[in-house]
């Protein structure tokens, strides 16, 4: 998966940008019926000055849709933690609605045919 970090008020530190890959990685296991090069994610985040908190998006670029997330948080660690959580359930929804062979719910033909 290809991805691009921007941020905006302030740096990420080594760690930090550790546990991003970290998390794009346990993201891109989860997207294994596409090509490696496919998926692309945009991650923004910007430092409020005068909120002290930290905001902003994920663009996920998948080819029927691309997932849109937007998050925030008091600092940096709990605001990465946020955003990828959701992300994850977007992924989730996605490929629940969008591949009938992952998800038992998602499907509406599985459960008419089940009645």
């Amino acid at each position: 998966m290809k991805y691009r970090i921007t941020t905006k008020g302030f740096l990420l530190t080594a760690i930090e940008k550790q546990h991003i890959e970290k998390k794009i990685e346990k993201i891109s296991r989860r997207l294994t019926s596409f090509e490696s090069s496919l998926p692309i994610l945009a991650i923004f985040i910007k430092k409020h000055e005068k909120k002290h908190h930290f905001g902003g998006s994920m663009v996920l670029t998948l080819p029927k849709k691309p997932l849109v997330v937007n998050f925030g948080g008091a600092d940096i660690e709990s605001t990465i933690q946020i955003a990828f959580d959701s992300l994850i359930r977007a992924v989730e929804v996605y490929k629940g609605k969008h591949f009938s062979s992952n998800s038992l719910y998602f499907d509406k033909r599985s459960l008419r045919h089940s009645l």
